[in-house]
């Protein structure tokens, strides 16, 4: 491939030079293929503009948007992150779009991601698999992981809340308040995050000498009716806990309904936390107690690795965030044996 500049021709291999680059990445500007950061593709344009390119160049039209993709846009963290993203994007001159797996494997789904070529792509996805991120990545389009599962590759970008010490947080104040007998509703088995909070958990209770009981631990899957049914089984136990860790507030949520069925008071004959800090937590009849996640710092970060992707100045890949408690009113001192409220 070859064009006029004055009375020499240029080769695809002059232009690179020119640009600093390889003839290959011209020849992906010229064609409108991904496969470059943001940086060098403008760099790439402004020497083809230079030297008299005057064929019109294939335009890869990058969207001014982030897509979220999500499982389901519910209130499990999905809602409030969408909500943080929306004024963090548009202040970066960019809006925002949401795609929602459902049941399908985001495989199936992330042509549709991928046809509006995003600025960059959010996936609160902790298990996003190894295809659909390749295939991001073979689209040059930059994407983050929240709280991703297992170990993180090194090309990918993502944002983690520190689950642990969010569990330590919980169950100390728990066990400081007096409770001895802590029941805990996990999530999903395969979800890291989960594992991380229930770690948290069996420390506190390690550090403070309390023995771990197995039975006092029920399988979620964050959502209220898992909780509800979870929390109805704990407190039917002839020695039922005094105090429940739920790892999302949505769980929590279903923690209220049991307790209300069984004739149970919160906090006085239960105390409750959850885990999230979204709505509804400060709204129940007792405010809930919950592990507060910094969305808006994590709606931030993420568009800032994303951003960093595309002007090709990453630097910190990886980030983890601080959590901390909200103390409401759901939590308390256990009632002395022997006395109902």
């Amino acid at each position: 491939m070859e064009w006029e500049r004055g009375a020499a021709q240029l080769k695809v291999a002059d232009i690179a030079k020119l640009a600093h680059t390889s003839p290959s990445t011209v020849s992906k500007v010229i064609n409108g293929r991904s496969g470059m950061s943001e940086a060098t593709r403008r760099r790439v344009e402004k020497t083809l503009k230079d030297v008299g390119y005057a064929k019109k160049l294939v335009s890869t039209r990058i969207s001014r948007s982030i897509e979220l993709v999500v499982r389901k846009l519910s209130n499990d963290g999905a809602v409030a992150l969408l909500q943080e993203l929306l004024p963090q994007a548009q202040a970066n001159g960019m809006g925002v779009g949401v795609t929602e797996l459902g049941s399908h494997a985001e495989d199936d789904n992330l042509a549709q991601v991928i046809e509006k070529n995003p600025y960059g792509v959010v996936l609160l996805l902790s298990d996003a698999s190894q295809t659909a991120r390749h295939t991001l990545r073979a689209r040059s389009i930059p994407f983050v992981i929240i709280d991703p599962v297992g170990e993180i590759p090194d090309e990918d970008l993502s944002v983690n809340i520190d689950n642990w010490t969010g569990g330590l947080a919980a169950t100390r104040h728990l066990i400081a308040l007096g409770h001895r007998r802590i029941a805990m509703i996990t999530g999903p088995d395969f979800a890291l995050s989960s594992a991380s909070r229930a770690a948290g958990y069996e420390h506190a209770l390690r550090e403070s000498g309390i023995k771990l009981d197995r039975a006092l631990i029920r399988t979620g899957n964050w959502q209220p009716e898992q909780g509800h049914d979870a929390a109805y089984s704990l407190l039917t136990m002839p020695n039922r806990p005094t105090a429940i860790f739920a790892l999302s507030d949505l769980m929590a949520v279903g923690i209220y309904q049991a307790a209300a069925e069984l004739g149970l008071n919160i906090p006085d004959d239960l105390s409750v936390v959850g885990f999230d800090n979204t709505f509804p937590a400060p709204y129940l009849g007792a405010g809930l107690t919950s592990v507060n996640q910094p969305f808006d710092v994590m709606a931030a970060k993420s568009i800032d690795l994303i951003r960093s992707a595309r002007e090709g100045e990453i630097t910190d890949r990886h980030v983890v965030l601080p959590v901390n408690l909200v103390v409401r009113d759901s939590t308390g001192e256990p009632l002395p044996a022997g006395i109902a409220s």
